[in-house]
């Protein structure tokens, strides 16, 4: 009976040794879970947040997109527009210097005509010093709002 008493004995402290071994056991297993529950709920609000940094950074180049889109377009306006002022004063200048031309050519023969009445009435005052004197007749006058000819032309 000592034996079998010895065995039960030895069998509980088996038991307790055994059932103290599943204790720590079981309680570092609940420690692992509770890690990695905390561990898989930081990396799923990490990964939350860069989805939204994603949304956000691809919002921001859609929009970039858009301005680059319309600055182009711009720009592409802004080259067309040069090139028709360019037109326009290629066209104006040329315009302008035919005017010059023209002009040019109206000054000299406007000088021409002036030195042709200016030959033409140096002749006359010659010829009208060897001439008699006019009867007096009552005294002219010119007119007080014109020039004459010869002012006209210069």
């Amino acid at each position: 009976f000592t034996k079998v008493k010895a065995a039960i004995d030895e069998m509980v402290k088996a038991l307790k040794q055994q059932q103290e071994d599943e204790l720590k056991k079981n309680d570092w297993c609940k420690d692992e879970v509770h890690t990695n529950e905390m561990s898989i709920a930081k990396t799923q609000n990490h990964q939350a947040d860069l989805e939204a940094h994603i949304n956000e950074l691809a919002s921001t180049i859609k929009t970039l997109e858009q301005e680059i889109a319309d600055a182009h377009n711009a720009i592409t306006t802004a080259e067309m527009d040069l090139q028709r002022a360019t037109e326009d004063r290629q066209a104006e200048n040329h315009e302008f210097q035919k005017t010059i031309g023209d002009q040019t050519v109206t000054i000299e023969v406007l000088k021409k005509a002036l030195d042709k009445l200016a030959t033409f009435y140096d002749f006359l005052q010659q010829k009208k010093g060897a001439q008699t004197p006019p009867v007096p007749q009552k005294e002219y006058a010119p007119n007080k709002g014109a020039a004459g000819v010869m002012e006209m032309i210069e």
